[in-house]
């Protein structure tokens, strides 16, 4: 059998091997999320998640030594090899009928598996290549819209921004489109404001502000960033969407609770208020990049939630 066609089976038993490794990841993760918030609520379980995926295929991937046998091989002695037919017994069929009778069903069915492997990695790779080119567009059209928009210098007012120490190397941007405010780039971060973000209270501007300056402290957008590379490399795999999705729940829940920190009920219903005002102010989110509101309906009325309960909250330390 040629090297390449044994290249294609263990790619194949890779694609397996990580989808049964993604449904026990999904089912240990929904349960700590249903039954140990605290530990839910860290990004870092989410990645691990993925990363424990995408371990378990490049594990089938590499080659195994003899050491890795579950079993160890069996030798026979020479003498049972050798040894003759007892008498009263049948006589064993020669080779040569062995294989003119039995030849045909194991070539079928190496014909069929090299067929379905072959077949399943040209479909990887178009469908690598399609998720590898929506990444890109999502990335385009957000520096797109970053070129239609007017850079706040230190000069412009804006009321988020009064009470906000940004970064000397984030390049603020205000767009007027229907968007969420939100942090996009992976080397050169930037924050786009959208226009209609001016009709809110001075204070929930400062503290939207506030929360993607949180992201940016935090190192969101690379620990997002790695979310999206594997989950494009394993694009197959329901349970990294899954797990990518509430790896942004989780950063979002961390940054309400950066921002919300020590604030009086009163400005917890403010900042509650703009996350559900700002839901309504966008068609859709935006998977590549940090915003404010870059979830979910369902994620957004669990992190109104939280919100409203800070005893709900969970404690960083005793989770880690």
């Amino acid at each position: 059998m040629f090297i390449s066609t044994l290249l294609m089976f263990r790619f194949l038993l890779a694609s397996l091997g990580c989808m049964a490794a993604g449904l026990v990841v999904w089912a240990m993760t929904a349960a700590c999320r249903r039954y140990l918030p605290q530990v839910a609520a860290q990004r870092s379980i989410w990645l691990l998640g993925q990363v424990t995926i995408v371990a378990t295929f490049l594990a089938f991937l590499l080659p195994h030594g003899e050491r890795l046998r579950l079993l160890p091989p069996i030798e026979l002695p020479e003498t049972m090899l050798s040894a003759p037919a007892a008498p009263g017994h049948a006589a064993v069929p020669s080779p040569a009928d062995a294989v003119a009778t039995g030849s045909t069903a194991p070539t079928d069915y190496r014909a069929w598996l090299t067929f379905g492997a072959e077949a399943w990695l040209s479909l990887y790779l178009l469908g690598l290549a399609y998720t590898t080119g929506r990444v890109l567009q999502a990335h385009r059209t957000l520096n797109g819209l970053a070129a239609t928009g007017e850079h706040l210098i230190l000069t412009s007012r804006h009321q988020g921004l009064d009470a906000a120490a940004p970064p000397p190397e984030l390049t603020i941007i205000e767009v007027d489109a229907p968007i969420s405010p939100m942090l996009f780039g992976w080397f050169r971060p930037r924050l786009l404001l959208p226009r209609h973000l001016r009709s809110f209270e001075p204070l929930q501007q400062q503290m939207i502000v506030e929360h993607e300056l949180t992201h940016l402290r935090r190192h969101d957008l690379q620990w997002m960033s790695a979310g999206v590379v594997l989950q494009t490399v394993l694009w197959f795999n329901p349970f990294m969407r899954l797990l990518r999705d509430n790896l942004a729940w989780a950063q979002e829940l961390g940054c309400d609770r950066d921002v919300l920190r020590n604030r009086p009920p009163s400005q917890r219903k403010a900042y509650a208020a703009a996350l559900v005002a700002q839901l309504r102010l966008q068609p859709h989110p935006v998977k590549a990049a940090l915003a404010f509101g870059g979830v979910s309906a369902r994620t957004v009325a669990a992190r109104i939630g939280l919100i409203r309960e800070p005893a709900a909250l969970p404690r960083s330390a005793w989770a880690r």
